[in-house]
């Protein structure tokens, strides 16, 4: 234990100084879009006549999911680019560590470096839409579960994206195929209570999508639990998705990089 310890600690001391050189370029870049969502959807929208405060629904919606953003164009993308080429993860696996520590190693190191990333959308959220988003409607031991277990959701579904297209040229594919149909089925622009409004067959369809526990979560404990769905199913099911990513993950990367 002690072994597998200090394993995950020199695996995430590397994964932060990579981070660390490359933090003012991704969060710049992940600030802008942020930025970019939430101005227009809580000044431009909401003149349309609508009457829906879109601001709150749509910088909860962007902090819960961008993360997914930056893990596939970066975390995923890494290791795919790593297997075809220097190949450095085979270091890891020789390590005197069970291969599957290796890769949930890797995957808390993800969670990690993501949560660090996507910290910085609170205040920034706060403050461009100011008296528009409460602090009196957070639920703050809900937030801090909620903030937990989507990154370590989302770093565990990287590893499974990492297994299942596993050449560089399938990342334009992944979007399209995968992360695209993720959020627009995944109650990121509608509320669940909104599309079970629309048409109830299809809304629970959509119940298969993690996504949807993800955004619906964080905004039961940011919004409050009206409207939403319940807070405590979106943690129980995010933490079934992650046992099911990481199991079935890591045997799609054991039996792609040939670990005995």
């Amino acid at each position: 234990m002690r072994a597998k310890l200090n394993f995950f600690l020199e695996l995430l001391r590397r994964e932060l100084t990579i981070f660390r050189r490359g933090y003012i370029g991704e969060a710049t870049d992940t600030v802008i879009m942020f930025f970019n969502f939430i101005v227009v959807f809580g000044y431009f929208i909401p003149m349309g006549g609508q009457g829906v405060n879109w601001g709150p629904f749509m910088m909860v919606g962007s902090i819960a999911t961008f993360g997914l953003v930056s893990a596939v164009n970066n975390r995923v993308a890494q290791v795919i680019s790593d297997v075809h080429g220097d190949r450095t993860i085979s270091y890891f696996l020789t390590m005197p560590v069970p291969s599957s520590w290796v890769f949930i190693s890797m995957a808390l190191c993800w969670s990690t470096v993501l949560a660090i990333l996507t910290l910085i959308l609170f205040p920034v959220g706060k403050l461009v839409l100011f008296s528009q988003f409460s602090l009196a409607s957070v639920s703050w031991g809900k937030l801090f579960l909620i903030y937990i277990t989507l990154n370590i959701f989302i770093g565990f579904f990287s590893l499974w994206l990492a297994g299942a297209f596993q050449k560089i040229n399938n990342i334009g594919r992944l979007w399209c195929r995968v992360v695209n149909p993720l959020f627009m089925f995944g109650a990121f622009f509608y509320s669940f209570k909104d599309a079970l409004t629309f048409n109830p067959l299809i809304a629970k369809l959509t119940l298969i999508n993690p996504v949807v526990y993800v955004t619906e979560g964080m905004r039961a404990a940011m919004l409050g639990q009206e409207g939403s769905l319940n807070f405590w199913l979106c943690l129980t099911v995010l933490w079934g998705y992650i046992l099911l990513c990481g199991w079935h993950g890591i045997a799609r990367l054991k039996k792609w990089l040939d670990v005995v």
